[in-house]
């Protein structure tokens, strides 16, 4: 409880410093004109005394001897100059008994401030000495709020934990005061299939409790107190947190908001299509695109536009190459592809991103040569994800942006995606894929073992609905040039980000 007195002391004396900051400049203002004033009058007195002999300073004067004659004298100084002398020197004399004084009143409001401080016992006591002083002004006293405000918690990160938990941690501002007695979980929901969007309170952590063990189970190394919130659903779903504190003392201290962070149960796992070294092309206007180095610089782009939206993911591959178990690069890309797709066990939604190709020198065109027709955006799913209402929706998403946001670049003759349902999705076939008539839509290609394309064959394998999405052709050498040239992989990135979101039903 002392702590917390003190604590108080020090807020009230902060403020006080700054209000004497703040009106010394004006008390200064005041005084310069009158010492200007004073030291011009002075000037003035001291030059007047120097024009003697206009004064009579030193000219010859009359004086009486002692027998009564009348003398003059011209070599001592007459009897003007000694009265002259003696009334500068009764001047000085009351300036200096002036400044004594005044030096002695303005020590008073110091003495008295330290023999209060001295003096109090009790610190409550010695807060209302302080606030009710003379020596304190109503405009100082009416800057002091009669409760405290505390900090705001602001350095908050929220995850998922399992499609059935998000964890979030924090760290207090400064918990080794009593002040704080409670942390207070917010939440409200920000997804359409979420009831509510009011914020409630989802639970109560005390100030000092030791959540460590929560902490380091959930991977929150580097913060002191953490929050399981345990949902209600499995099915996708955001919420905003924020932590608030509320004050064991209400005299003292008043709670506050904490600052929000967006969190959802969502995880994603992203797969950089092929390796550094695939599909690479040289020659005359051809850029240096290579589909593996490409494809990275989406992934890594998508998993930071990801996390605005509340979603977490993780990558198959974060550089050049790609490792799984004992596995790398080639054998990753053509023997062993399935281990990509099964990389996203536990998570919600495996996605591999790729840019299209087709086969040599279609529509009377040079292989690397298409015209800007062909280039459309295909989403292909596998097995469980075309069976998903939601996955499906997903695709139809992240297919109309991408279509929308390649237009936009004049990478597309149109902004049309055809979307589908269930009973719609369009077989691939290599006709349709080469094709300059056809518009983008969402995909489905089997294979005698299921899924054609190994990696959507590997998230089936472990349950997960699987995307592959051909963003472009970089068979047309406007791609090849935005994709090396300009910010095209953020451009998708954003535009694969807002279409998973929008499916999820979070946008």
């Amino acid at each position: 409880m002392e702590e917390r007195y003190k604590r108080r002391k020090m807020d009230i004396k902060n403020v006080y410093k700054k209000w004497r900051k703040k009106n010394i400049f004006k008390f200064a203002i005041f005084l310069l004109p009158i010492i200007a004033v004073g030291a011009i009058v002075f000037g003035l007195l001291l030059s007047s005394g120097d024009s003697g002999n206009e004064m009579g300073l030193y000219a010859d004067d009359e004086r009486f001897s002692e027998n009564g004659n009348v003398e003059t004298d011209s070599y001592y100084p007459n009897r003007k100059l000694a009265y002259l002398r003696e009334e500068i020197e009764t001047e000085e004399s009351s300036v200096h008994l002036r400044e004594e004084k005044e030096t002695e009143e303005s020590s008073i409001p110091l003495r008295e401030e330290k023999e209060t401080e001295e003096s109090s016992a009790p610190l409550r006591e010695e807060i209302e000495t302080e606030l009710n002083s003379e020596e304190i002004t109503e405009e100082y006293r009416n800057d002091i709020p009669k409760v405290m405000k505390m900090d705001t918690i602001k350095d908050i990160v929220a995850k998922r934990l399992s499609s059935a938990e998000i964890f979030i941690v924090w760290n207090s501002i400064d918990d080794e005061l009593a002040e704080c007695g409670q942390y207070i979980i917010m939440r409200r929901g920000t997804s359409v299939n979420v009831a509510s969007a009011e914020w409630e309170k989802i639970g109560v952590v005390q100030v000092g409790k030791d959540t460590r063990e929560i902490v380091e189970t959930a991977n929150g190394a580097g913060y002191k107190y953490g929050f399981t919130d345990v949902l209600s659903t499995s099915e996708p779903v955001r919420y905003e947190y924020r932590i608030d504190l509320k004050a064991a003392d209400g005299t003292l201290y008043t709670g506050t908001e904490g600052s929000t962070v967006v969190a959802s149960n969502v995880l994603i796992c992203i797969d950089p299509g092929h390796f550094k070294g695939t599909t690479t092309v040289s020659g005359e206007n051809m850029y240096g695109y290579q589909e593996g180095i490409f494809t990275l610089k989406v992934g890594l782009a998508l998993r930071e536009e990801l996390a605005k939206y509340g979603i977490d993911s993780y990558l198959t591959r974060e550089t050049d190459s790609i490792t799984i178990g004992n596995y790398t690069n080639a054998t990753l890309d053509s023997k062993y592809l399935s281990l990509r797709g099964e990389y996203a066990a536990g998570s919600s939604l495996f996605l591999s991103i790729h840019t299209n190709a087709n086969n040599d020198n279609v529509n009377g065109c040079d292989t690397w040569q298409q015209p800007l027709e062909i280039n459309k955006t295909l989403v292909i799913v596998n097995q469980i994800a075309s069976r998903s209402e939601q996955a499906v929706a997903i695709a139809n998403e992240i297919g109309a942006t991408v279509t929308a946001t390649s237009y936009r670049l004049g990478l597309s003759l149109t902004d049309q995606f055809e979307r589908v349902d269930l009973d719609s999705l369009k077989l691939w076939t290599s006709d349709f894929n080469d094709s300059i008539d056809e518009k983008g839509t969402v995909c489905y290609r089997w294979g005698t073992n299921g899924d054609y394309y190994g990696v959507l064959r590997g998230a089936a394998n472990v349950g997960v609905p699987g995307i592959i999405i051909e963003h472009g052709y970089h068979t047309v050498e406007e791609v090849r040039r935005q994709a090396m040239t300009e910010d095209l992989a953020i451009e998708w990135a954003k535009a694969d980000a807002y279409g998973i979101a929008k499916g999820l039903g979070f946008e």
